[in-house]
């Protein structure tokens, strides 16, 4: 059930962008002026500091009359955060008061409602969503109706379904799991329709745990529906769950079938590695890369962080784009280079740009730091990152 919950609440709060001088941030739960702005506060980064959510319902509760009707949306998302879902359906039904039109309230009703084990109320809350226009909602309901043991109800929303099943894995799911509970000609060939248009890369960004697990059981009891380019949804749920075997299968029919398939041959380089061939996960990556996914690379660096094969780390040093390399591993380069003593490209890409920043004030990373320094202090660049060491003590 916690899944089932981090499911819905991510789906109630989406991340959104706003006018260049609105900073996203908890900042804004400061801002009692633009608590009206319900679209404005959907953005989950507003509520990614609990204890400004705390501090925000303690100011509340001291004097709710100080807080219009319009401006409680902010106020129920801190609830829902805490995981008061009483409270936070309390604020929302006196938020929507006598207007039932505002489908951002009726989405996140519909998932309190949900969290609270309310199905029918939450089919009903999501159930008017849709119906003031918001289709998204429609796929909500429908897994809502799922737990509910109401599927013939689902039929009203196979459209949408069919619509978002294509770039959305929850859709897709509910999708398949109608289709086996009716089976007719018409549904099986509506599903195998759908499939065959399947971008697997949007399904695969709008994943988590949940629907992954869901998404490979419905896959080992139904085989025969994927087409090659869909087969790497699956492939990646067997080899997030550790399936590697499943995961070697369906890769392998992705790559037979579509040879430059390049999520298929970034997945495979972590199957081979975890069945024991860094040199055939190396191979892999290098080919998604040499295909043009030139985010490959950065996969190549993880392997080599993995595996402390040199010989992985010279084949993809040159391809990264440094930029887009994360903190941790920058931090992974620079903890091996600390313990090397010719490692001082490894360094020094790792500390490029001003994105490392954050590393030069992390107190373990900065020791790491200066034994590089120390190591490496004949290099030109030594100087200029010497700097930028002592400036962030400051």
């Amino acid at each position: 059930m916690k899944r089932k919950i981090l499911v819905f609440f991510v789906a109630v709060i989406t991340t959104l962008c706003f006018g260049k001088n609105v900073v996203v941030s908890p900042e804004l739960l400061k801002q009692k002026d633009k608590f009206s702005d319900i679209k404005l506060f959907e953005s989950k980064r507003i509520y990614s500091d609990r204890n400004a959510n705390i501090a925000l319902l303690k100011d509340y509760e001291n004097n709710p009359k100080a807080y219009k009707d319009n401006q409680l949306f902010p106020i129920a998302i801190c609830y829902l955060t805490t995981r008061d879902f009483s409270k936070a359906k309390t604020v929302l039904n006196k938020l929507i008061g006598d207007d039932e039109r505002n489908i951002i309230v009726l989405r996140t009703l519909g998932s309190v409602n949900f969290l609270m084990r309310d199905l029918d109320a939450s089919i009903d809350a999501y159930k008017k969503a849709v119906s003031h226009g918001d289709e998204f909602s429609a796929i909500y309901c429908s897994s809502a109706l799922t737990l509910a043991k109401r599927p013939a109800e689902i039929k009203q929303f196979l459209p949408i379904l069919q619509k978002f099943a294509k770039t959305n894995l929850e859709a897709l799911n509910v999708l398949i799991t109608y289709t086996m509970r009716f089976k007719s000609p018409e549904n099986e060939k509506n599903l195998k329709n759908t499939i065959k248009d399947v971008d697997a890369r949007k399904v695969l960004t709008s994943a988590n745990p949940e629907s992954l697990r869901l998404h490979l059981r419905l896959y080992v009891t139904n085989p025969d529906i994927w087409t090659p380019s869909a087969l790497v949804v699956p492939a990646r749920a067997a080899a997030l769950f550790e399936d590697w075997i499943l995961a070697v299968d369906c890769y392998k029919k992705v790559l037979k079938a579509e040879p430059k398939n390049l999520l298929a041959l970034r997945g495979m380089g972590l199957v081979h590695y975890r069945l024991g061939d860094v040199t055939a996960a190396s191979n892999s990556i290098k080919k998604a890369y040499e295909y043009g996914d030139k985010d490959a690379a950065i996969d190549g660096v993880e392997l080599f962080l993995l595996a402390k094969y040199r010989f992985i780390w010279d084949e993809f040093k040159d391809k990264i784009d440094v930029s887009k390399v994360s903190l941790d591993i920058r931090a992974g380069l620079i903890q091996y280079a600390s313990t090397q003593k010719d490692c001082a490209d490894m360094f020094y890409n790792a500390v490029k740009d001003s994105s490392s920043e954050p590393l030069f004030k992390d107190p373990k990373v900065r020791s790491l730091i200066r034994q590089c320094l120390d190591a490496y202090s004949n290099d030109a660049r030594a100087k200029a990152v010497a700097e930028r060491y002592f400036n962030a003590t400051n």
